[in-house]
């Protein structure tokens, strides 16, 4: 397998220190750990501290590459950060696991949609009122763990099949959830009106309880079971677009350069509003707007200037998006709790719906997002908001561009006679 294995930030060179200092070699070549305090060895730590390039390394993989390289690094007594992660490489490389298709099953709180199939970027999903007798396996799993499972018999099952080397279920997981988030998107309601405490989410297209993993002949893939932890048994709703919508949209965010950034996007939206607590929902939610407004995460000033450009700066919608930026550190930094947090996260979900469309509709061609938000910057110096127009956003582009190949020119130019050149 090719990959590659970096340290996400900096190294965790006084980690690494700690384990190199409890560990001790045995006379069978054996490495145990000893320690004098009550304390777990710190390989969690260094597991979460590296960034692996491929996405087909589960935990598991994980757990076993960190173990094999302190080991090595024990007895060839290399106990620096640099030939740990050198081990770390070489070892990921032995992983040669075979590619076959992967099924992921669950639930979502769906009663009728007019497809019964679609292709979600690697993953095919088919959707069954009764699971097919090949995976009869899952509720036999279900059955040895006790767990209750009439409280989604009412909701549309689903395989999620994936062309995978992986045993763990994030990629098919991360799909569903991209196609869940457009269903939302067309089918949340636009403002609901509730007396009293609800413990429900705004999300009306939720996952089932379950998820368990199959090969290609129904066995299961191992014994564990994905449970939604947050689980809240909700009512089925008709799914009314037709499969060419979703899969323009599907097809337009494939052609995109900054195509991960749009799907994550659309994953912190899902994940936000499926959770029952609004102030949650609302942190959770800002970060999804974040991800379509700023190239860098937490310069929330960045969210509001966009805002201001996109909706006009005299607009109601900017000093809104302002009062949702409050609303949320105070709920951050001061577990403030605000009554009004459900109605706020209706109106953050418009924004978020907005601004998706708008990458998708003018922006989503261009080389990156960083790129796209600078496009969104130049519209601002035009000192006009979004009007459904795309001779604006053009105007806006063609402005970046021949600054950019301005700057080009500057850099290529050659020194005329008598000049002095500096290198």
């Amino acid at each position: 397998m090719r990959v590659s294995v970096k340290w996400k930030t900096q190294s965790p060179s006084k980690i690494l220190e700690k384990i190199f200092e409890m560990a001790e070699v045995e006379k069978d070549g054996s490495v145990v750990f000893y320690s004098n305090s009550f304390e777990l060895l710190p390989f969690d730590y260094i597991k979460d501290s590296i960034k692996f390039s491929s996405d087909n390394i589960d935990d598991n993989d994980k757990d076993e590459l960190v173990i094999k390289a302190v080991r090595y690094c024990v007895l060839n007594k290399k106990l620096n950060p640099d030939d740990f992660l050198d081990q770390i490489s070489i070892e990921a490389k032995k992983i040669n696991r075979k590619y076959e298709n992967k099924n992921l099953i669950t639930s979502l709180s769906v009663s009728k949609l007019p497809f019964r199939e679609i292709q979600v970027f690697e993953s095919k999903i088919k959707f069954y009122k009764r699971i097919p007798r090949k995976f009869h396996s899952r509720e036999q799993i279900l059955k040895k763990l006790h767990t209750n499972t009439v409280q989604d018999q009412h909701y549309y099952k689903c395989i999620v099949s994936t062309l995978t080397d992986s045993n763990e279920i994030g990629i098919h997981l991360k799909n569903l959830n991209i196609l869940r988030a457009l269903f939302s998107l067309y089918n949340n309601y636009s403002f609901q009106m509730f007396t009293g405490l609800q413990k429900t989410p705004i999300n009306r297209v939720c996952l089932g309880p379950f998820h368990t993993l199959h090969n290609s002949n129904g066995e299961p893939l191992g014994n564990e079971v994905g449970y939604e932890l947050k689980f809240i048994e909700l009512e089925a709703i008709e799914i009314k677009q037709f499969k060419s919508l979703f899969s323009k949209i599907i097809d337009k965010i494939e052609k995109s350069p900054y195509k991960e950034e749009l799907k994550n996007s659309l994953v912190l939206y899902v994940k936000a509003l499926d959770d029952y607590d609004a102030n949650i929902s609302l942190v959770l939610l800002w970060n999804a707007l974040d991800k379509l407004t700023n190239e860098c995460p937490g310069n929330y000033d960045k969210i509001i200037d966009r805002s201001k450009i996109i909706f006009g700066n005299n607009s109601h919608h900017s000093q809104v998006i302002t009062t949702l930026k409050n609303v949320r550190n105070d709920y951050v930094h001061n577990m403030s709790h605000n009554k009004k947090a459900r109605s706020y996260c209706y109106e953050l979900q418009i924004y978020f719906k907005f601004i998706f469309f708008l990458h998708l509709s003018n922006l989503s061609h261009l080389n990156s997002m960083k790129e796209a938000l600078t496009t969104i910057d130049y519209l601002g110096k035009l000192n006009v908001g979004y009007k459904n127009e795309k001779n604006i956003f053009r105007t806006a582009l063609n402005i970046h561009k021949k600054n950019q190949m301005k700057s080009k020119d500057k850099k290529n130019a050659k020194p005329s006679k008598g000049a002095i050149k500096h290198s």
